[in-house]
């Protein structure tokens, strides 16, 4: 049986990232309209806009990739099975530890590089940040989100960052709740989208995904269903039912709204599981990106929007414009990661985590 792995992962990983970047180019706002010739209007509205929105499910996709290899990775390295819960303080504060200066060696990486380049293209660090010491503090560690909104984030994409942070630091906690009771788990990150807590900045939006994530990775639901679908075209026609059902209700009843996205995320994880990943050429396609997909979610939006914007849109048409912002996104990470490993980047900041 097919288990879903680190490979697995990055596939749906690099699906990830191209609904990222199409969610973003093409943008449902009548300002954007302009910058690009559309392949057909529907009511005057370009059908990249249209679709752009449903992208916006890549957040979801994200976080609940996120919680499944999170819970794995918290098995392994506390040594212990799924039935026993009796992990000690000073070992969850080492996991969350090392997870975090994971996640955070990246980001500080790309702000480094990115960050002053602004001076070059009239975005300074004062425009953001004004004289305020907190507020360079909090968006070079990622929070900014958190407590001010996008008022002071220099990369307004970096929002992600203040929650995916709040989720890794809680993770113990929440390890601890879906090991007791699963279905409170859920069934609580389902009724905190609806709870309004304006410190957290509707970082409660996406707290079922990544709990759901878990879910799926406590019972092993990607492989238990993979087995019940011992034919491909059972498979197939699963995955494409799942995704359907889930558009249906975004669109129709939820009118676009986010609080479908943790079972549209789970739909589309599986059409990545049992169908795109058992074609070897594409599959290693999106493998790639995948692998490259958290430097491109930091970075992409100096690229196509505060830097060179005026280049990604020359193309003109929509498709054209896409595929060149994706190249030189994968380029761009390529090259970032080079530079890592000759000034051995990764070996450094390694030397901070507990091992």
């Amino acid at each position: 049986m097919m288990i879903f792995d680190k490979r697995q992962t990055n596939i749906a990983k690099g699906v990830a990232v191209l609904l990222l970047l199409w969610h973003h180019l093409f943008y449902n706002n009548p300002k954007n309209y302009g910058k690009f010739i559309s392949v057909l209007n529907i009511n005057n509205v370009p059908v990249e806009s249209v679709i752009a929105d449903l992208c916006k499910v890549c957040v979801a996709v994200f976080l609940l990739l996120s919680g499944y290899g999170l819970y794995r990775s918290y098995q392994n390295f506390c040594n212990e099975t799924i039935v026993n819960n009796r992990i000690d303080v000073k070992k969850d504060c080492k996991f969350v530890w090392n997870h975090w200066i994971k996640i955070m060696s990246g980001y500080w990486f790309i702000y480094i590089i990115f960050v002053p380049m602004g001076l070059l293209f009239g975005r300074s660090f004062l425009a953001y940040y004004g004289l305020n010491p907190i507020y360079y503090l909090t968006d070079f560690l990622g929070i900014s989100y958190l407590f001010f909104g996008y008022n002071t984030i220099f990369n307004v994409t970096w929002w992600f960052m203040s929650v995916i942070i709040v989720l890794y630091i809680i993770f113990p906690l929440l390890y601890k709740l879906l090991i007791w009771q699963s279905e409170i788990a859920l069934s609580l990150s389902i009724l905190f989208m609806f709870v309004n807590i304006p410190f957290l900045h509707g970082v409660n939006y996406w707290f079922a995904p990544f709990i759901f994530g878990m879910y799926i990775s406590k019972y092993n639901l990607f492989a238990r269903i993979l087995n019940l679908c011992d034919t491909a075209l059972k498979r197939v026609s699963l995955s494409i039912l799942l995704i359907v059902v889930s558009l249906c209700i975004r669109v129709t009843f939820l009118q676009n709204k986010v609080y479908f996205d943790a079972f549209f995320a789970f739909a589309i994880i599986l059409f990545s599981y049992m169908v795109l990943s058992s074609i070897p050429k594409l599959s290693k396609c999106f493998e790639i990106l995948g692998k490259h997909s958290a430097n491109i979610f930091m970075f992409h939006t100096f690229i196509y929007s505060y830097y060179f914007s005026n280049i990604i849109y020359s193309l003109r048409y929509s498709l054209a414009i896409y595929v060149f912002l994706v190249l030189v996104c994968l380029l761009i990470s390529v090259v970032l990661e080079k530079i890592k490993k000759v000034i051995k980047y990764n070996h450094l900041m390694q030397k901070l985590t507990f091992v």
